[in-house]
């Protein structure tokens, strides 16, 4: 068991009565062809002949080994970690296979980013890809492999592996490692990472760092590893409450509606029986993969570990379990409140007695008005809200809201924001072609407004002249956003923190730049509503149309959108279309 003081990078195996697994993976690290390297194995209190083979093992690489109590796996690496030499730590399981250029792309990397945390690529071993679900996970592991590969390098807190990860030995130290009261427990890599987060630590994959993992979880020990997941995840929101939304990715799945509505549907009400849930998933599991319908297990086995791991989250946290599920949150989109109406507006405008209504019902029904502030702290830390949260807001900052809605809405304890375009404070809607000449708020009613109901109304950002912001010129999406927000601070002598797109329209520069220009979070017209996990800076609004039937009121606060509204608009569209070419038919044959 010899030491090499000269190694730069030290290799730390924990391992636990696994010795055939062990074996393979140091004897594919005789292959690698490196030198300046050494490898270090942590025995947690095996009980087979693990150690019987370690005192025999002999290598090319310098190599050694430690024996201690069962004390977990975090325990095991934190050991691995102290006696290492190298001043980088290559973390690596005992079921791993490497292959010869492993140490090399590491060395790379660390060169490059010597700061990092340097993501490994993990794929399965053939060898072990023996039953329906453990395919399943080798597909998984393969098409992670292939996004990262192709569509990104930075990696979220929930895709990384302590299987297979480096790390600078200076860094790991300064987070005293991984954390060793969660020895029961699992997902202490995301713990780890969330650490060093906030030292600045940035994630990223290495697409040429690859092993190849000879144990796959089988389907029963993958629930009862999503329900351990499920309890680490309520002990590290009580500890780190700020990682409420970062320690799960169950909480919702950007790239699956359907996935979230099925979950979500599942689990509404606080009291279902996962036993109940988890016997039927299980019953249509064995009939999909009877009839070899892939994608069907596939979706099953997700919906089954979405289902150990709050099983888990309830039993760790009891009554309380609730908190730690997403709640959507409404955003209403209102234009012009006034009796005044045009007809060729009448879509943006809404009668006063209407919106008026509206908001009776909203009190009426148990849903309670909430600011932008306390939405964004629920999105990004988990802070409480009431159960049934709506925000209200208005583009373009029309006069007659000065009248019609903000005293009125003050009165009603009613939180509210007005988004509006500095470069048109006291004009008019010019940028309008069907109500052009529309007044807007001045500067005089915004700053009397901010001081007599400053409780209750806040003015946000909306550009100078409601200019659109989806051009690929940044300098012209900088002059719309930077001013607005300085002006409107002096105006209202309030920090200006969001933003809506005019028009709501918005692109991948726009959103770069708002992100740049000091916003906390920016608001499109987007269908749909709020959820922890969205980009907070294109966050959906529901509109609010003159024309809206009452139904779709209430759908839309419901569900983010109406279908009867969907369904009407197309139906029109298709009468225009047709009639259109019915038209140019009977023009024709005169």
């Amino acid at each position: 068991m010899s030491v090499d003081t000269t190694s730069d990078l030290s290799i730390v195996i924990p391992t636990y009565n696994r010795r055939e697994l062990l074996e393979r993976c140091l004897v594919s690290l005789t292959l690698v062809k490196e030198d300046g390297f050494e490898v270090i194995v942590v025995v947690d209190g095996s009980s087979d002949d693990t150690e019987t083979f370690l005192e025999s093992w002999s290598s090319s690489y310098p190599f050694r080994y430690v024996v201690q109590e069962r004390s977990g796996l975090s325990a095991a690496r934190n050991r691995g970690n102290s006696l290492a030499q190298g001043e980088i730590i290559l973390s690596l399981d005992d079921d791993m296979v490497v292959t010869p250029g492993l140490i090399a792309a590491h060395r790379r990397f660390h060169q490059a980013h010597p700061m990092c945390w340097g993501q490994g690529v993990i794929l399965a071993d053939p060898s072990v890809v023996n039953t329906p679900y453990k395919r399943y996970e080798a597909e998984r592991l393969a098409r992670f492999h292939r996004a990262c590969r192709v569509e990104k390098s930075e990696l979220e807190q929930y895709d990384l592996s302590g299987g297979h990860f480096s790390l600078q030995k200076a860094t790991l130290d300064k987070v005293d490692g991984f954390n060793v009261d969660l020895r029961a427990l699992t997902d202490t890599d995301g713990e780890l990472a969330w650490r060093l987060s906030q030292h600045g630590v940035r994630f990223l994959y290495i697409t040429d760092a690859v092993v190849h993992t000879t144990h796959l979880k089988g389907f029963m020990d993958s629930i009862r590893e999503s329900k351990l997941y499920g309890c680490t995840y309520v002990r590290l929101c009580h500890d780190h409450p700020d990682t409420i939304w970062c320690f799960s990715p169950f909480v919702i799945d950007p790239h699956s509606r359907l996935r979230n509505w099925v979950r979500g549907w599942l689990f509404d009400g606080g009291g279902q029986d996962f036993g109940r849930i988890d016997s039927l998933i299980r019953t249509l599991l064995s009939v999909s993969e009877f009839l070899g319908l892939r994608r069907v297990s596939a979706a099953l086995y997700r919906l089954a570990r979405d289902v150990a791991f709050w099983h888990g989250v309830r039993g760790e946290a009891g009554e309380g379990w609730t908190r730690f599920r997403p709640q959507p949150v409404t955003i209403l989109c209102y234009h012009d409140v006034t009796d005044r109406r045009r007809w060729s507006f009448r879509l943006y405008q809404l009668a006063t007695s209407r919106f008026r209504r509206q908001i009776r019902w909203l009190k009426e029904s148990g849903y309670q008005v909430i600011g932008l502030d306390a939405l964004l702290n629920y999105l990004e830390r988990g802070d409480s809200l009431p159960e049934r949260s709506v925000v209200i807001t208005f583009d373009d900052g029309y006069e007659t809201l000065a009248t019609t809605v903000t005293p009125w809405l003050e009165k009603r304890g009613v939180p509210h924001t007005h988004f509006i375009n500095t470069g048109r404070m006291g004009g008019v809607s010019d940028w309008i072609d069907s109500a052009p000449d529309l007044p807007l708020m001045s500067a005089d009613t915004i700053r009397t407004l901010q001081d007599e109901y400053g409780e209750r109304v806040s003015f946000q950002a909306h550009g100078v002249d409601h200019d659109r912001l989806d051009t690929e010129d940044t300098d012209a999406i900088r002059d719309q956003i930077i001013p607005c927000r300085r002006a409107l601070a002096e105006v209202t002598g309030q920090p200006v923190r969001f933003l809506a797109y005019p028009y709501g329209c918005y692109n991948r520069q726009a959103v770069s730049e708002v992100a740049k220009g000091g916003f906390r979070a920016a608001f499109t017209v987007d269908r749909g509503r709020c959820e922890p996990g969205q980009n907070v800076f294109q966050l959906p609004r529901v509109e609010v149309f003159g024309n809206d039937l009452w139904i779709d009121f209430i759908l839309k606060v419901k569900w983010g959108h109406s279908p009867i509204a969907d369904a009407r608009r197309i139906l029109k569209q298709r009468y225009r279309k047709w009639s259109g070419r019915l038209k140019r038919l009977f023009e024709g044959l005169r």
